[in-house]
């Protein structure tokens, strides 16, 4: 059976022909969600929500390349995954006291001030690349929070090497250009 049918089949609420038509395409989402999140046991989770995910979200599938659609909803969920985590990273570095010997605070601990200027500039950066548009932001988060090389980048998103490396460029002047602009005033 084609995809195109099984496809037709999955918007009429065929479950059978969803699996059908899901099943070649899992070890490709599988390496999207381990290219992302870099572990196994995560990747296999983020891998089933996502086909959860794809068997509510296949009534709007406009047609296009079935491949490519569900590599973009993989990518966003794996994306969510990584802001969650680095969210809850940073929450747990900031609650975390550190060692102590004697009641006297340990060198490498950062004080309550230290600890609120380093979230406010993390929470001010985040702001700056969240407000840019949104092809910047991808790339900047696949590069510097997923880690993802220009030639990974490229193949993520479906765009040319050089366009990543273009993207980010400018993603970084802008940030460099609001970063000055909030420090002066």
């Amino acid at each position: 059976m084609g995809e195109n049918n099984l496809i037709t089949q999955a918007l009429a609420g065929n479950d059978q022909a969803f699996l059908g038509l899901i099943a070649p395409y899992e070890s490709h989402l599988l390496k999207i969600c381990f290219s992302f999140l870099k572990n196994t046991l995560d990747a296999e989770d983020a891998c089933q929500e996502i086909i959860q995910k794809i068997h509510v979200g296949i009534p709007s599938y406009r047609g296009a390349d079935f491949k490519a659609w569900i590599s973009r909803i993989a990518a966003n969920h794996c994306i969510d995954m990584l802001r969650k985590r680095q969210f809850m990273e940073i929450e747990l570095e900031e609650t975390r006291i550190g060692p102590q010997s004697n009641g006297v605070r340990n060198d490498n601990t950062l004080s309550p001030e230290q600890i609120l200027i380093s979230k406010e500039t993390k929470d001010e950066l985040k702001h700056i690349i969240n407000a840019l548009p949104v092809p910047y932001q991808e790339v900047i988060q696949l590069h510097y929070f997923s880690e993802l090389s220009y030639r990974e980048i490229s193949q993520q998103l479906g765009i040319v090497e050089r366009t990543v490396e273009t993207r980010i460029y400018r993603a970084r002047k802008m940030i460099a250009r609001v970063w000055r602009k909030n420090a002066a005033l």
